[in-house]
C-alpha cells in the first residue's frame, strides 16, 4: 500500500511539472508568435484582436440602425501621469463596409501581422498611433464574436486627431 501511494504522489508531482511546461511552451508562443516589429510595419494591412475589459479596451455602439457598428478603444496611460489616452478604431459601415467571417486558418496565417493590446502597450501610446495611421487597411478581430467555426473581421479606421487643435 505504501508504494502505491509513493507512486501516486510521483505522478501528481510529474503532472504538476507537466502543467507548468506546458503553460510556459504555451505562453512563448504567443509573445513572439507574429510581434515581429519589422514585418508589421512593413504590411500595409494590419490585424487587431480586441477583448473588451472594461478599463484598457471598451467599445461603444456608435450607430442606432445598424448595432454591429462599434467604436473600439484602447486606453493608455501616460508615463508617471493619471492622464489616460486613448486610441480609437471606428467601425461604421459607410465608413468600412468590409465584415467577413473566416475560417481559424486563415487568421494562423497571418499571425506574423496580427497585435494585440499588450503589443500596442509595449510600443506605447505614440508609437502604436502612428502604426495604425500609417495601415491601409486594419481588421479587427472581436472576442466577443469567436466562435468554433468562424471569426468575424471586420475593417476599422483609426480616428486621426493630427489635424485636431491643441487649447494648451
Amino acid at each position: 500500500m505504501q508504494h502505491t501511494k509513493i507512486i501516486s504522489a510521483s505522478t501528481v508531482q510529474n503532472s504538476t511539472f507537466f502543467y507548468f511546461v506546458l503553460s510556459v511552451l504555451c505562453c512563448l508562443p504567443f509573445k513572439s508568435n507574429g510581434q515581429d516589429i519589422k514585418k508589421i510595419k512593413e504590411s500595409d494591412t494590419l490585424y487587431v484582436y480586441f477583448k473588451y475589459d472594461n478599463m484598457n479596451q471598451m467599445k461603444e455602439s456608435n450607430n442606432i440602425v445598424n448595432r454591429d457598428n462599434y467604436n473600439y478603444s484602447f486606453v493608455f496611460d501616460a508615463d508617471n501621469t493619471k492622464i489616460r489616452q486613448d486610441l480609437t478604431l471606428v467601425n461604421h459601415y459607410t465608413i468600412t463596409p468590409e465584415v467577413k467571417f473566416v475560417k481559424h486558418s486563415f487568421l494562423r496565417k497571418r499571425k506574423d501581422i496580427t497585435v494585440n493590446y499588450n503589443f500596442l502597450k509595449t510600443l506605447g501610446f505614440r508609437e502604436s498611433e502612428k502604426l495604425l495611421l500609417e495601415k491601409k487597411k486594419i481588421y479587427l478581430i472581436d472576442y466577443e464574436y469567436l466562435s468554433h467555426h468562424k471569426v468575424r473581421v471586420a475593417e476599422v479606421k483609426m480616428v486621426d486627431r493630427s489635424s485636431l487643435i491643441s487649447i494648451e
